[in-house]
């Protein structure tokens, strides 16, 4: 994948299902001081006149630490199961 030579040209860094896991990677990412854009968000609900997709968008500068922290956020997500009142 080629990088952009502006580091502010913004670079996908994730294809969410939904619109709701698209805006809490998007707070995940500006917790961490990165801002982020949610990008196809009014066309991803539309299936059969305008098909299209979430994207979740970062400057190329901050796409390597970006994907680390979304990375480290799923695998932690992944090691926290729900509780249970068993």
């Amino acid at each position: 994948m080629s990088t952009p030579s502006d580091p502010s040209e913004p670079v996908v860094i994730a294809m969410p299902n939904t619109e709701i896991e698209a805006a809490i990677l998007k707070g995940t990412l500006e917790a961490e001081g990165i801002p982020s854009w949610v990008l196809g968000g009014l066309t991803s609900g539309f299936r059969a006149e305008a098909p299209g997709r979430t994207k979740l968008a970062v400057r190329a500068v901050d796409a390597e630490r970006a994907r680390a922290i979304l990375a480290k956020s799923e695998s932690e997500a992944g090691d926290h199961p729900e509780s249970s009142d068993s």
